[in-house]
């Protein structure tokens, strides 16, 4: 299943329309678009193999993982599904009333089972009722068991989805690693609207295993003395049984259902995977939040601690979240040591101990060293888990800077570098095209050519830059690590490109990490050697249009609108557009015309007249003309300058290419353009009903 935000683009997936296209007739049909989504769904439809002739490459979209995408437990991905039925439909007993009712009874039944004695179990007798001599029928058990508890789990939850939304989408049997039981699709539940519904529906099925657990658990107890017995029937006697053992005789013991109901809950309870503990937090936060949880719980959960107040309480979901991992993480890893330890010395005797083989049947010897394994990987798995989690919290802040200082460049041989072409490079970037041959000479003579390895980095964010690159061969990743631990592409750049050039005006940090795609050449130019060379009066001329270059892009990216994009995206913006002044009372763009030209404001101010009304005022580093271009619509409003302004201005082919090649800027500037367009809509509400009060009064 897709996530719901995705269902509007549906109808537009059909082959007539480019992702252009659709991103217009999105905007047109419902004011907002999310690059972002359409890529991803291009991506997992794509992947699905149900887009034909997809002209790109997949691998190459950058998009984030939504918890969609994210993989269940490896305990509970089942081999294959054999569907039952597709749907069922019971719109008449969707009733709130009845699915809180038993919402309320699930939840007051798993906190009746700890006083029932769930939580009073004994791990000694773990699949040894009565200390039995060996594991011949644990497997038995376990399958029986957990087969039982997980179908009934699914038969409760197909009866909320009934009363929560009237319908089931699919019921399949799943057979797993331990398990064969009934299985139901859960997405009819996200066409609920209600949050509170859904809450209510994520919190009473995480707590399924313990209620049904602690209500079968007391039953037996009370009726059976604590052991349920019954044998299998002769023809699967015969068939998985040797000529030792004539029959088999299984004890299900009300022990066994209580370890195994905490040990089920617990594991579908994994907040690192696809699991219950992520669809409650799902319900609890809108997905776009909901997405920076993995990487925040693998990389950074413990910054929180260490940040202000008001960052604190910003990002409490993500502290919260962290929290209960580390106690899911630490509590089960305790109880499955627990369990290995008082168990693991029975099991080691059964396998290798001095027993007679008329006690040890090929059948009980399987099933000790499944008992074994089955121990074994939770904890391992729970471990691993742990470990990393604990390793990304200390290491990731270091990790990069690590690998940086052991992957250092290389300086090319005198053999491997065409002077020529790096001479051509330098004349071809905009920050060096208009030096003279003397300067070009001089930067080359005094700036070595170094290769770097693929995968390894060139530029760490955090670091203090005090050089800049020229890429000659092979293209560069611009990834920045956000405040939640996860890591955002943000473009590749190509040859001819230079980074980190803001150095040369200080020695600021870098914002963005640069990452070789495969291995590159570059130029590093020291900032120290484009001091000295501008220190000679013959080059001061030189020296000033390149000043002039870098502090227009130092300007454009850190203007406001832009501060949170590294200097590397905007000088695309400056590489793409063009620069031009016009006069006081001047207009750039005409209210209904269908003028296709985004504009950066670089320097004065301007009006924005709707109707001819004022409904804005645009200063340096604002932009405009985004609505007309997203929306393929005509222009929205008329842009007057106040005094004489430079701007940058880029063709709409331009800006789509741009665009396309950095979603996150995409996304940025389609969310500029939605504020201002109610802004605008509210202040010329605002006017016309104002000017009508003036012409009554």
């Amino acid at each position: 299943a897709l996530p719901m935000d995705y269902q509007p683009l549906m109808e537009y997936f059909n082959g007539e329309h480019s992702v252009k296209d659709i991103t217009s007739l999105l905007y047109q049909k419902y004011g907002r678009v999310s690059f972002n989504s359409i890529m991803t769904a291009i991506h997992l439809l794509g992947n699905a193999g149900l887009l034909e002739e997809l002209p790109m490459d997949l691998n190459a979209i950058k998009t984030d993982k939504t918890p969609h995408q994210q993989k269940s437990s490896l305990l509970f991905r089942p081999f294959f599904e054999l569907t039952i039925l597709k749907q069922i439909r019971l719109p008449k007993l969707n009733n709130t009333i009845l699915f809180v009712f038993l919402a309320i009874i699930i939840i007051a039944a798993s906190i009746a089972s700890y006083h029932l004695g769930l939580w009073n179990y004994k791990l000694k007798t773990f699949l040894r009722p009565e200390l039995a001599t060996n594991y011949a029928n644990s497997f038995l058990i376990i399958f029986v068991i957990s087969s039982t508890l997980i179908t009934l789990k699914n038969i409760l939850k197909g009866i909320l989805l009934i009363f929560c939304v009237g319908q089931i989408n699919q019921i399949t049997i799943r057979p797993h690693w331990f398990s064969l039981a009934i299985a139901i699709n859960e997405t009819s539940i996200f066409s609920q609207s209600k949050r509170w519904l859904l809450i209510l529906y994520g919190i009473s099925s995480s707590l399924l295993y313990l209620a049904i657990g602690g209500v079968i658990a007391f039953l037996i107890t009370k009726y059976s003395n604590g052991l349920f017995h019954f044998s299998l029937p002769a023809q699967i006697d015969n068939f998985i049984t040797s000529s030792v053992l004539p029959s088999i005789s299984i004890a299900i013991s009300a022990n066994d259902i209580k370890i195994l109901s905490i040990l089920l809950t617990c594991i579908e309870l994994d907040p690192y995977r696809n699991s219950e503990m992520t669809k409650l937090f799902n319900f609890f936060y809108a997905e776009d939040q909901l997405k920076n949880l993995m990487p925040y719980l693998k990389n950074c959960s413990l910054t929180p601690i260490l940040n202000s107040k008001a960052q604190l309480a910003d990002e409490i979901r993500f502290v919260i979240y962290s929290v209960l991992s580390f106690i899911w993480a630490i509590g089960l890893l305790f109880f499955s040591l627990d369990l290995l330890a008082t168990n693991l010395p029975n099991l080691i005797f059964d396998l290798i101990g001095k027993q007679s083989s008329a006690h040890l049947t090929q059948l009980g010897m399987l099933s000790t060293i499944f008992v074994l394994f089955l121990i074994v990987f939770i904890f391992l798995y729970l471990l691993i888990d742990l470990i990393q989690t604990i390793f990304n919290n200390v290491i990731s802040p270091i990790k990069i800077p690590l690998s940086r200082m052991v992957s250092r460049s290389q300086k090319c041989s005198a053999k491997e570098i065409d002077q020529q072409a790096v001479k051509n490079a330098l004349k071809s970037n905009m920050f060096f095209k208009s030096m003279s041959e003397d300067v070009i000479d001089y930067i080359i003579q005094n700036s070595p050519v170094k290769k770097l390895p693929a995968k390894k980095y060139l530029i760490t964010q955090g670091d203090v830059g005090k050089s800049m690159f020229l890429i000659l061969e092979g293209n560069v990743d611009i990834t920045i690590r956000n405040d939640t631990g996860s890591f955002k592409h943000l473009v590749t750049l190509g040859v001819n490109t230079l980074i980190g050039e803001l150095a040369y005006l200080k020695e600021c940090r870098r914002s963005a990490n640069v990452v070789a795609v495969e291995q590159i050449t570059f130029l590093e130019i020291e900032v120290t050697t484009l001091k000295k060379l501008f220190t000679n009066d013959n080059f001061k001329s030189d020296a000033n249009r390149l000043l002039t270059t870098i502090e227009l892009s130092q300007f454009v990216s850190t203007a406001d609108i832009f501060r949170n994009f590294p200097a590397e995206i905007m000088n695309i913006f400056i590489e793409s557009g063009d620069l031009t002044y016009f006069p006081a009372n001047y207009d750039i763009v005409t209210e209904g015309e269908r003028d296709k030209t985004f504009y950066l404001l670089i320097r004065g101010s301007v009006d924005v007249i709707k109707g001819g009304q004022k409904v804005a005022e645009l200063k340096q580093g604002d932009i405009f003309g985004e609505i007309a271009l997203i929306a393929d619509i005509a222009r929205t409003a008329t842009v007057r300058t106040r005094e004489k302004c430079l701007f940058l201005f880029i063709e709409g082919d331009t800006f789509w290419k741009i665009l396309s090649n950095n979603i996150d800027l995409a996304m940025y500037i389609e969310s500029v353009g939605r504020h201002r367009m109610s802004t605008s809509a509210s202040a010329s509400d605002s006017g016309s009903k104002h000017g009508q009060s003036s012409n009554e009064e």
